[in-house]
């Protein structure tokens, strides 16, 4: 096939690879006829312009000749000659042990073949056969994982060949390692993920959990919806909670969220029949999805969906922030402004530093993580009378004042009497929220634990404002059906509890409050108890009677209460026969094994349960390992059920900052996917070095080049398609406006004819030449006309034969 044409048409000639100077080099590019191949520097050369004179040039390229001098050392081997390195013709290095790089100049000479008798025998092997290429296969692979994994470009791997040659001379694998950037990302993308989505699928054989969230990809501008599943991993004998897949969208309303979750899960390969719960953080566009999704999967693959609710953790921490801004304190303003009020200022650092004496600065407030500011809270207390100072100095003009609104609002806030009280407030009713975010940000099973939790946090939170007795007796299940709002329930105004910090401040201080500020402060305090409960017993796992009883899993209160555990197991399994996860005929079997189950706690070790810890300790494995027999087989699998169950997003939350790491170059949606697959497979076995480079993952990665060229034949493919329909699409409508406008030309013919038609019958009428002359000009505009219908009929029928073509 010739390779001239016009420019940008020139295509590869498969003559040139006869070529002595192209040969052994250059092949063809199967996925494009107007590129070719390096084959030493694993490059594409694009030929669509300059033709062979593309080859000459890259064949001129200092990358390109080191690669071609490795390859000819590449080929020699000890078997040729004799000797430890050859060159191209007798020229050979003698390099001894010692030698410097001037005397083995000196020692190259032309060296006669040695005498038959010497030569090695073809029967023994060379010293690069020892190194086969399934060796350099996984020095390759193994390089590829550490790219990933270390959040290095792809874009790092160029040149690798010649480094790691330089740097290993005595490595065979290094002299054959070839893996530059762009087979490094197709050998992620096609190779390596491909292989770890399929184990990935395989393992998930059983019940399931479809964990999702939504975050904004700032580098492609667009919401990626990150998709995790929580299984319960026979390998490990452990609950396990792995990335999935991820989805790209603009909009996220609940039909977009449909066509995507449908997409990336429903038709992924995964038994859809197998989903048990969806978990999900609490916006009402979430809730209209959740609904419809659960009439589907009920309706097209027969399964019910478990509901308790939406993520604890973001819960707690949304009802933190609506109790605090129903005050109208402006914590967060103030704790921002403060921040801001010094950062990147130099010398408002200095004028600081200079009147109060102290280096220590104010802490950043992050607005969507309020529980994590006690820090930011504690350090802004520290300050107090130093930013006072500061303040002071300003207004007597002792430094200059700064004008911004950051200054003002500080300022402002310093006027307050019981601001310093109200911050104690804050970080007393934080810290005693913080401990469970930090507790349930993890990906073990935590769900017998929950409920115990979370009540105590609520019944500690109502003792500061409502009656003993009320709480007194009050069961869980009574304590999240409390009307806090009601105030017949609540303490007088002078016993609520805003803490032991501020109840001693509030006299403090050269302004001491008046008595009508402390009664507002701690009127202000328990409206924002009560708007933060409200929120929380609104939608709080807790108020789903499953979680509530499945604290008969608590190994402690196994240990202790046995009677209680077999009343709330019951309650269990009444809930999940509801749900059609167990039959209804089981359940006596179920309960005969678990009352068993409850005696044989002191074989196993009474101990190992009632001094159980559910923050360090894992549920799963102690059931597993005192289950695993034939007594208990039907338990455990209901067990195993209940266990994946999610209490929360703090995988998937985690997730985000996983691509914020994986975003150091611009990377194709795919690609992307790609990466965070390979991440996960590798944090889930325990690092790089533990990854199994099997017989099935080297394949993998061998077919990844030809994957790679049916995706660009498929992407061309798609363009081609596109731009053909986009073609097609402005035809018609030219076609479109063409009928349209024949439509137009036709009204106006017959308005004008029939306009010269009343002009002669009026000029028949009253004899007058004038009207006929009109008439006459009218039918010759209509002749006009005639002829530009004409036209437009050729131009119409052009067009509809180039629609068929």
């Amino acid at each position: 096939m010739s390779s001239k044409g016009q420019r940008g048409n020139c295509i590869y000639n498969r003559q040139w690879e006869l070529n002595s100077k192209y040969k052994g080099w250059l092949t063809a590019f199967k996925a494009d006829r107007k590129k070719a191949l390096c084959k030493c520097c694993d490059r594409m050369i694009d030929i669509s312009n300059m033709g062979e004179s593309a080859l000459k040039s890259h064949m001129k390229s200092e990358r390109h000749k080191n690669n071609n001098r490795i390859e000819g050392e590449k080929a020699v081997t000890l078997s040729s000659f004799g000797f430890v390195s050859c060159r191209s013709g007798n020229s050979v290095d003698a390099v001894k042990a010692g030698t410097s790089q001037s005397q083995q100049q000196a020692v190259n000479m032309t060296i006669p073949p040695p005498p038959e008798d010497h030569v090695t025998p073809r029967s023994q092997p060379s010293l690069e056969g020892h190194v086969s290429k399934d060796n350099v296969l996984k020095a390759e692979t193994l390089w590829t994982l550490k790219l990933i994994t270390s959040h290095y470009s792809f874009n790092s791997s160029k040149d690798t060949s010649q480094l790691f040659s330089a740097m290993f001379p005595d490595s065979q694998i290094a002299r054959q390692f070839a893996c530059g950037e762009r087979k490094a990302a197709y050998c992620c993308a096609f190779g390596l993920a491909e292989h770890f989505k399929k184990l990935l699928q395989n393992s998930v054989s059983g019940p399931f959990v479809v964990l999702f969230d939504e975050s904004l990809n700032t580098k492609m501008q667009e919401k990626q919806m990150d998709v995790h599943v929580r299984f319960w991993n026979d390998q490990t004998n452990q609950v396990a909670t792995r990335y999935f897949n991820s989805e790209f969208l603009g909009h996220g309303t609940a039909d977009n969220l449909m066509d995507h979750f449908t997409k990336s899960v429903l038709e992924s390969g995964l038994q859809a029949k197998n989903i048990i719960q969806v978990s999900m953080d609490g916006p009402s566009v979430n809730w209209k999805f959740y609904g419809e999704l659960k009439k589907k999967v009920n309706t097209d693959y027969g399964t019910t969906l478990i509901n308790i609710g939406s993520c604890g953790l973001h819960v707690v921490h949304n009802s933190f922030k609506r109790g605090m801004d129903a005050t109208g304190w402006q914590v967060s303003s103030f704790l921002s402004s403060l921040y801001y009020l010094y950062k990147d200022a130099p010398a408002r650092r200095e004028d600081f530093v200079t009147i109060s004496g102290s280096t220590l600065m104010p802490l950043k407030f992050v607005s969507h993580r309020w529980l994590e500011n006690v820090p930011v809270c504690q350090r802004a207390l520290v300050l107090w009378d130093n930013v006072a100072d500061y303040v002071k100095a300003t207004e007597d003009g002792r430094v200059t004042r700064p004008k911004n609104k950051s200054y003002e609002i500080v300022k402002e806030r310093l006027k307050d009497p019981c601001f310093v009280a109200k911050l104690h407030f804050f970080k007393c009713i934080a810290n005693q929220l913080q401990p469970f975010l930090a507790k349930y940000q993890t990906s073990k099973p935590m769900l017998p634990f929950l409920s115990d939790d979370l009540c105590m946090i609520i019944r500690s939170l109502m003792r500061r404002f409502i009656k003993s007795d009320i709480l007194k007796d009050a069961s869980d299940e009574q304590l999240v059906k409390i009307k806090v709002a009601d105030q017949k329930i609540h303490v007088n105004h002078k016993k609520v509890d805003v803490g032991f910090a501020s109840e001693k401040l509030k006299g403090t201080g050269n302004c001491k409050p008046s008595e009508k500020q402390v009664m507002e402060f701690r009127m202000e305090s328990k409206t924002c108890l009560i708007q933060l409960l409200e929120k929380m017993l609104e939608k709080c796992p807790v108020t789903y009677s499953l979680v509530r009883h499945l604290s008969c899993l608590n190994p402690v209160k196994m240990a202790s209460n046995k009677e209680a555990c077999s009343e709330k197991f019951k309650k269990v399994l009444r809930l999940l026969v509801n749900a059609e996860r167990v039959k209804e005929e089981e359940c006596d079997t179920l309960l005969q094994q678990f009352a068993m189950f409850l005696d044989s706690i002191p074989v196993f070790g009474s101990e190992r349960f009632a001094n159980f810890q559910s923050a360090e300790d894992r549920v799963d494995t102690l059931f597993y390992e005192c289950m695993a027999n034939e007594s208990y087989k039907s338990l455990l699998s209901v067990v195993k059920i209940i266990l994946i169950l999610s209490h929360g997003q703090a995988t998937v939350e985690r997730g985000f900052s996983v691509n914020k790491e994986v975003e150091v170059e611009n990377l194709k949606e795919h690609t992307l996917v790609a990466e965070r697959i390979v991440r996960d497979h590798v944090n889930s076995v325990g690092g790089v070095l533990k990854v199994e480079l099997s017989k099935p993952l080297l394949l993998s990665v061998k077919m990844s080049r030809q994957r790679y060229e049916k995706y660009l034949d498929q992407e061309r493919q798609k363009k081609k398609t596109e731009q053909e329909r986009s073609k097609r699409k402005c035809v018609l409508e030219e076609i479109d406006e063409v009928k349209k406008k024949k439509k137009r030309i036709d009204a106006e013919i017959k308005t004008l004819n029939d306009t010269a038609d009343e002009l002669c019958t009026k000029a028949e009428a009253t004899a007058k030449l004038t009207f006929v002359t009109q008439a006459n000009a009218l039918r010759r505009s209509a002749k006009d006309k005639l002829n530009d219908l004409v036209s437009l009929d050729k131009k119409l029928s052009s067009m509809l034969e180039k629609l068929k073509e």
